[in-house]
């Protein structure tokens, strides 16, 4: 029994030094580095404009390591609660767990290219790279602008 476990991860081992070479060799091609990572960074702030927003809510600080799942209806309930008003499509377009390939919400496509290494939802990123990067702007500057209101 040990030789066989032995030689199974000697395989799974050659796998993984695979699956390394391929990533490293055929993830973003490097004359798209900056978009993806404009990208991850529009997202990330996105994401944590709604953390934030839940963990105050809950009375916690924003610097709290509580996490709530992203899901449409909650970030719609949380933004109603302090009077933002954000369009529906808007927030589905960023938000939902929409996963048709061609109509990927903002949130799928990270999931996609950072949690399974979708080739078809990098390819996809890149094609609709500039409609993803206005519609996380539009959601950021929108929270902005009826953040300082109350000011």
């Amino acid at each position: 029994m040990v030789v066989k476990n032995k030689a199974k991860k000697s395989k799974d081992k050659k796998k993984i030094y695979k699956k390394i070479a391929t990533l490293e060799t055929n993830f973003i091609p490097s004359n798209q580095d900056e978009k993806f990572m404009e990208f991850l960074r529009k997202f990330i702030i996105c994401e944590q404009i709604f953390q934030s927003a839940c963990k105050l809510q809950k009375g916690h600080s924003v610097s709290s390591k509580e996490y709530t799942d992203l899901n449409v209806n909650k970030i719609i309930s949380v933004l109603e609660y302090y009077g933002y008003v954000i369009e529906k499509p808007l927030l589905t377009f960023i938000f939902s767990s929409n996963d048709k390939v061609g109509e990927r919400s903002c949130k799928k496509l990270r999931n996609y290219i950072c949690h399974d290494y979708n080739q078809s939802a990098i390819l996809e990123l890149f094609k609709r790279y500039d409609e993803c990067i206005q519609q996380m702007d539009c959601f950021i500057n929108q929270m902005k602008e009826q953040s300082k209101e109350d000011e």
